[in-house]
């Protein structure tokens, strides 16, 4: 699995660790194999789908939405399970992480990435 750092610029810093989906499968299970959240600071990282969902998870989500340049399109906070949700047009990524975690994190925040590891 492929681990990116996502750095932003500005006023407020933000530094997380993304784990990238790869493949149908790991789009289809997301977080759904998780006992608990991604821990704050580290999310899961998956290319664009006309929707999300949270069917069958423990516990409620942020989504960060991305466009192909990584800059913050949307956030949306506290999605509980068993919900579908759309992504906003322009959306390259989408981020899952813990809920709360985006709270801070504001459209039109732009971040950079460096892969960290590749297996």
């Amino acid at each position: 699995m492929n681990t990116w750092h996502l750095h932003s610029s500005g006023p407020d810093e933000w530094v997380i660790t993304a784990h990238i989906a790869h493949g149908f499968f790991a789009h289809l299970i997301g977080l759904l194999g998780s006992h608990s959240p991604p821990k704050p600071g580290c999310g899961l990282m998956l290319t664009t789908r006309s929707a999300l969902h949270t069917c069958g998870m423990r516990f409620p989500i942020d989504i960060v939405y991305f466009d192909e340049q990584l800059q913050v399109i949307a956030c949306r906070c506290h999605v509980p399970p068993w919900r579908l949700v759309r992504t906003p047009r322009g959306t390259r990524f989408c981020l899952e992480m813990m809920a709360g975690a985006s709270q801070r994190i504001r459209p039109g925040t732009r971040f950079t990435r460096e892969l960290l590891c590749a297996a």
